[in-house]
This record gives structure tokens, C-alpha cells and sequence, in this order.
């Protein structure tokens, strides 16, 4: 039974990429949709969902090196490893990736176009993943802290204490690549 939700699961989450706000299709210069693509699993056992990725055969650089310099990554196009610490329970259009050891997380939204179903699995939790992008740190907005705290399901105690513009290290993603074997 494990294994046929987990399928159902990654089925969904091959089928979209991208949500907003409301809810509705946010587009994305991805070069095309995930949706109607063929689940393909890679040689190192990584269920890829979303667009191919573009960077060749670079090396991942670990999420705690990005986490530690962000200023020395802005801006430039990278591939990122480290493991899934939250999905958005709405859509599954963003994760963030953790480093513990920092208490800082590297926010991933997704950018290929949404046609209306899961993305990431919520099974993905706790799982090596890969992602390729570019790092960006900004500021978000009070409003927009709160709303990724909904997504993620925090309680609302957690989410009023939310006040005020939020630093986010962000990267902008077309695709990711998660270990969904155990």
C-alpha cells in the first residue's frame, strides 16, 4: 500500500510546477511544463520532476556552503544539494532546504508552469534533493512570510508571530531531483 501511494504520489508531482498566492497558474520561463512529461528516475536513483536540467555534469554545491556565503552565490546559476526540510502542503510549489548546524534554510520556488496539480510530494520530506538555479537574497514581505508559513501548515501562534519584512535566501528553480528510494 506504501509503495502504490508513493507512485500516486510521484505521478502528481510530475504533473505540475509553479503556484502563487491565489492559488492560480504562475507562469515561468522554464522552457515548457512538467505536466504530460514522463516520470524518469536518473542513474543515481533521483526522481526527476519539472524541466531537464541544464548545467551539465557541474557538482552540487552542498546547501551549507550556499547558506553560509549566499553574497558569493547571488546571481549566478548553480546546482544545489542538501535535503528537504519543508514542502508547501497546498501545491507542493516551493521546499526549502536546511542546514541545522546554521538554523538557516534556502527557500526553492519552482518556476515552470502550473497546470494544476502536486508538485513535490509531501513524502519527499527528510530527503536528499538536487536543484539548479540562481541565488537570490531578498526581502520579503510581512504578508508573504505569513502566507509561505500557511503553505508549509505552522500553527497560527507560530504564523502571528511572524512581524515585519523577513530576510529569504532564495533560489528560482525549473526543476528538482529527489531521492524518493529509502
Amino acid at each position: 500500500m506504501r509503495k502504490v501511494t508513493l507512485a500516486v504520489s510521484l505521478v502528481l508531482a510530475a504533473g505540475v510546477v509553479g503556484c502563487n498566492k491565489d492559488g492560480a497558474s504562475a507562469g515561468g520561463s522554464g522552457g515548457g511544463s512538467a505536466a504530460g512529461q514522463p516520470l524518469v528516475t536518473t542513474s543515481a536513483g533521483y526522481v526527476h520532476i519539472g524541466d531537464p536540467l541544464t548545467l551539465g555534469e557541474q557538482a552540487p554545491v552542498p546547501v551549507s556552503a550556499v547558506l553560509a556565503n549566499p553574497a558569493g552565490f547571488a546571481g549566478k546559476p548553480i546546482r544545489i544539494a542538501g535535503t528537504v526540510d519543508k514542502v508547501c502542503e497546498k501545491k507542493g510549489c516551493w521546499i526549502t532546504m536546511t542546514d541545522p548546524a546554521a538554523k538557516k534554510e534556502l527557500f526553492v520556488k519552482f518556476t515552470c508552469s502550473d497546470e494544476g496539480g502536486r508538485i513535490v510530494p509531501m513524502e519527499a520530506k527528510g530527503r536528499p534533493a538536487i536543484v539548479e538555479g540562481t541565488v537570490t537574497v531578498r526581502e520579503i514581505s510581512e504578508a508573504d512570510a505569513r502566507h509561505y508559513a500557511e503553505d508549509e501548515g505552522a500553527s497560527k501562534e507560530a504564523i502571528a508571530k511572524i512581524v515585519g519584512p523577513q530576510k529569504q535566501i532564495t533560489v528560482k528553480s525549473p526543476a528538482v531531483q529527489i531521492a524518493m528510494a529509502k
